[in-house]
């Protein structure tokens, strides 16, 4: 009789595929060892309900056991679970993004139109000295229904992007507005004038803004520390450390004074980690960054902690 015609099994889990195949009259049969879970992509629904009111839930399958969930909100504010809802304060389209802790880092992100509340343009903002001479850091009291936002610098120059930044020529006063429109259609537009000055550096002659999601200056010790979070050496030469000896895990960005994120990644619980490599237990390390100002955002339940990072030349 001639070979077995030929046949696949497949199983998702720590069991084994045989596979057979026949090649002229001849056939081989190879075992592989499955030894992680297998996740199919990780979306989410959603379901509006009242006064701001949206429940999240995740879509994704083949999840293993002591999966973690971590939800960004768009605003600022996070939540956890593979079932999880937020209570909005502005209407409006919103970006909703979450990362699934399964071995590999897996997140969809998808926009989640908030309606049954009113949807505002926000135009306000703050602007603050940013503790490092010549830099200084603009912040929008609210960025996340915002799709159009206009700059006007006070100098002559304009900016039509929400997170930017810019630099002058000569310290002075100058009238800063900021004009937004929102997902519905709104806008505002805000001024206000700010001395924008030199410091010991006074030599140089450019002054840089740049605006960031919010502003975090001068914290003296880093409040995550309350939660098992170190973050050393700060300043750094290009690298630094974080570590998570706590039971709670979180996220963790980092985000670079213009407001775009460098790095993000899932902060497990009782482990020390840098790296972008969901699950890796072991203290790792963030390194090559060039000189600058960046912020470390921390998101452990409820609590955000930011922290600002020096990297010195």
């Amino acid at each position: 009789s001639g070979p077995p015609s030929s046949t696949n099994s497949l199983v998702y889990a720590n069991y084994t595929i045989v596979a057979t195949n026949t090649v002229t009259a001849c056939y081989n049969t190879s075992v592989i060892i499955i030894s992680q879970n297998f996740m199919t992509s990780p979306g989410f629904s959603y379901t509006i309900g009242f006064g701001g009111l949206v429940n999240f839930q995740s879509t994704a399958t083949g999840i293993g056991p002591g999966t973690s969930f971590i939800w960004d909100f768009g605003d600022l504010s996070i939540g956890t679970g593979s079932a999880t809802s937020h209570v909005y304060t502005n209407g409006g389209i919103h970006n909703v993004s979450y990362t699934i802790n399964s071995g590999n880092g897996c997140s969809a992100s998808s926009p989640v139109n908030v309606t049954g509340i009113p949807c505002t343009a926000n135009s306000n903002f703050s602007l603050a000295y940013s503790g490092t001479p010549q830099l200084w850091l603009a912040s929008p009291a609210y960025f996340g229904n915002v799709t159009n936002a206009l700059w006007n610098w006070g100098d002559g120059n304009t900016s039509n992007t929400l997170f930017t930044s810019h630099t002058y020529s000569a310290a002075g006063v100058y009238s800063i507005c900021l004009s937004v429109t929102v997902s519905c259609a709104n806008s505002s537009s805000t001024c206000s004038s700010y001395n924008i000055y030199r410091t010991i550096n006074a030599d140089e002659l450019m002054l840089t803004v740049n605006v960031v999601k919010q502003i975090v200056i001068g914290l003296p010790k880093m409040d995550s520390e309350n939660y098992g979070i170190k973050l050393y050496p700060n300043p750094t030469n290009s690298t630094f450390y974080i570590k998570n000896t706590s039971q709670k895990s979180g996220t963790l960005k980092i985000i670079n004074v213009e407001g775009k994120e460098i790095e993000s990644l899932i902060l497990n619980a009782g482990a020390s980690t840098c790296s972008a490599t969901a699950g890796q237990s072991s203290e790792t390390k963030i390194e090559n960054l060039m000189p600058g100002i960046y912020f470390v955002e921390i998101r452990i339940e409820n609590t955000i902690t930011r922290k600002k990072v020096v990297v010195l030349n």
